[in-house]
């Protein structure tokens, strides 16, 4: 019974580490050409969470320590790629093909809008 009011005390403690709490979208500044509405519809619904500036954040991002993963999680991906900052270098946006250009029969992406 001792051990498990320390385990609450510390849950409950570590509710006030500030990191993981503070979840802000910065504004929007750009994004790229979709080459249709299923291909924007789709990122949208797989991407932008982790790598937009446009993120729903769900009810346990509020409870450390999950917080804490989420917000590093969000932070990296918005890092490496963040489609509604579109107009400033992306660091891993070469992996996506730009609008217009397409790509091979059977090279690697060719299936992927941009």
């Amino acid at each position: 019974m001792r051990i498990l009011k320390w385990i609450l005390l510390v849950v409950v403690l570590i509710q006030f580490i500030p990191f993981g709490h503070n979840h802000t979208n910065p504004p929007v500044t750009g994004e790229p050409q979709w080459n249709s509405p299923p291909t924007s519809d789709l990122i949208h619904r797989a991407c932008f969470d982790c790598h937009s500036n446009a993120t729903a954040w769900p009810w346990y991002s509020h409870v450390a320590p999950v917080s804490w993963l989420v917000q590093r999680d969000v932070n990296d991906g918005r890092r490496h790629l963040n489609f509604t900052e579109w107009n400033r270098p992306q660091k891993h946006a070469k992996d996506v093909a730009p609008c217009g250009q397409t790509r091979g029969r059977g090279e690697a992406g060719s299936d992927r809008g941009c």
